[in-house]
């Protein structure tokens, strides 16, 4: 089956800009700014105490009846996201929509909704998360901020890819690309670009593929924007057909996620470069970086990239000839496409043959079919012989009744010529009767007469 690969924006660091973007818009007076301020060196060194600073700034927020409870929140669910904690992230950031600040200038709901889209999009919600992300679409599309258009429609792109909408993706990714590049942002620009590259190559058009892909590694440079260069990398990887030439782009792939230090890329690059492996027939290396992957996607709770993955370790075990194994990956990879919404959940589901559990039904259909045949061989000599036996039987009736019939026609012959022998025999009596009669009388009759004369 085509393997297939999937757009992913930099979410993260989209909600980190718009949040840091957020910290001067939002009045929180000087005795918050410095908790916040704590809080956000807390979160960018990646101490332990983080959670018990941010709910102490959200316990304080809520005595004082601050009217920016909904930033507070938020800024936990940011802190809780940063750590893949993404059901309590949902959690928390539902308070802050809860909690929203009167003042419209002021509210935390454009980056919430971000918040919670790109929450959904790790847990394979796409349908919710795309909601989210057209929620924020409604406001922004409102004002003059055409930056955060730009990063949300790049959002709204990568679940129209996963959904399988290639042209509205492509669109968006245009639009977004084109914001960006009208309002000089040179951070994640190379991002939309490397998008671009891989919406290319699923489009099957290698040269914008190309084009894109290496435009992103060139942007990415001037930005040393590692996710670009590790998709962009990705993208190549995919696009390039010679096998060894491949396996150098995905190695590469590896290299920058690695240094970017985020699971959810290293999930996606090791899952590219075990699936090279697999296709230069080396198994057993390719099963150790596809078993990283599973991890790392297990870690993120990214379900695509843990369902996918999961795939590629099944290929790769059925191949090593290990079949148990491969059916328990192949399984992970169902269960995960049905845990996905709307149009993920159609989608490679209906083309995927497991091939383990392909022999195993292969073989029960056989002897299902071998117990069916008997079934019908017996059922064939059950028919035959009832048959045999009603034929049988009919004809023992019809030649009873045929010998039946025979003794009474013979009976009945017997019958009649016994009443005309009965009938000769008297006639045969009546008349030597008659004839005595005649010939005594006339004699008596002549003696008579003599003896008169």
């Amino acid at each position: 089956m085509k393997s297939k690969f999937f757009l992913l924006f930099l979410l993260l660091a989209i909600v980190k800009t718009v949040s840091q973007n957020r910290d001067e818009n939002v009045n929180v007076g000087p005795e918050f700014k410095s908790l916040i301020d704590q809080l956000n060196e807390c979160i960018h060194s990646k101490e332990e105490d983080c959670p018990e600073l941010a709910d102490r700034i959200i316990e304080k927020g809520i005595r004082e009846n601050v009217p920016f409870l909904d930033y507070l929140y938020f800024k936990k669910a940011f802190y809780l996201f940063s750590r893949n904690e993404t059901d309590a992230t949902i959690v928390y950031a539902l308070k802050a929509l809860e909690h929203l600040h009167p003042e419209e200038n002021q509210r935390t709901d454009v980056t919430t909704y971000n918040l919670l889209g790109s929450a959904y999009y790790r847990k394979g919600n796409l349908e919710t998360s795309l909601n989210y992300f057209l929620k924020i679409a409604a406001i922004l599309e409102n004002n003059d901020d055409k930056l955060k258009l730009g990063y949300l429609y790049s959002n709204i792109a990568t679940i129209l890819g996963e959904t399988n909408n290639n042209e509205k993706q492509l669109e968006y990714l245009l639009k977004s690309y084109n914001l960006l590049e009208e309002n000089n942002e040179t951070r994640y620009i190379a991002t939309v670009a490397s998008n671009l590259g891989l919406c290319y190559y699923h489009k099957k058009n290698r040269t914008q593929g190309y084009y894109w892909s290496e435009k992103a590694l060139k942007l990415a440079e001037e930005s040393q924007d590692l996710v670009a260069k590790t998709q962009s990398y990705l993208t190549l990887s995919f696009l390039e057909k010679d096998l060894k030439k491949s396996l150098e782009y995905a190695a590469n792939s590896i290299k920058y996620a690695d240094e970017l230090k985020d699971k959810t890329h290293q999930s996606l690059a090791y899952y590219r470069y075990a699936e090279a492996l697999n296709q230069l027939d080396e198994y057993e290396n390719a099963a150790e970086y596809a078993e990283k992957a599973i991890k790392f996607a297990s870690d993120t709770s990214d379900s695509i990239t843990w369902g996918r993955a999961s795939l590629t370790a099944g290929n790769i075990y059925y191949n090593l000839g290990r079949k148990e194994e491969a059916s328990d990956f192949y399984r992970n990879y169902i269960n995960s496409a049905d845990a996905i919404t709307s149009a993920e959940s159609v989608r490679e589901i209906n083309e995927l043959q497991i091939k383990y559990e392909t022999e195993i039904k292969e073989k029960q259909l056989a002897e299902q079919e071998l117990k069916i045949e008997k079934q019908k061989s017996n059922l064939v000599f059950a028919v035959f012989g009832g048959s045999f036996l009603i034929v049988l039987l009919g004809g023992s009736l019809f030649y009873h009744r045929k010998t039946q019939q025979l003794k009474l026609n013979q009976l009945q012959q017997e019958k009649e010529k016994a009443i005309l022998n009965s009938f000769i025999l008297g006639e045969e009596r009546e008349r030597n009767r008659i004839s005595h009669e005649l010939h005594d009388g006339v004699a008596a009759m002549i003696g008579a007469a003599k003896m008169s004369l």
